[in-house]
């Protein structure tokens, strides 16, 4: 069994640490929501080619081009 270490946050009303503290919370929580809504734009991205694709068979030059530029961005984001 591993000991744990626990890091105690000081006493007082250090306003620079807790100024510090909040903007590291805030700059994690932008993160995850980017991180989430680039996976979910992804997804969406792909169940729109597939569909396309699965409607349009024969590829009107229109549907050709969505799914061209859907693809373009799926690749740029990851």
């Amino acid at each position: 069994m591993t000991a744990r270490t626990l890091h105690k946050l000081p006493r007082g009303n250090d306003s620079l640490q807790r100024k510090h503290l909040a903007a590291l919370a805030d700059t994690l929580c932008s993160d995850i929501a980017e991180d989430h809504w680039s996976q979910h734009h992804r997804d969406l991205s792909e169940q729109v080619i597939d569909q396309s694709i699965d409607r349009f068979p024969h590829c009107p030059r229109w549907a050709s081009r969505a799914v061209d530029q859907l693809t373009n961005v799926m690749e740029g984001s990851c």
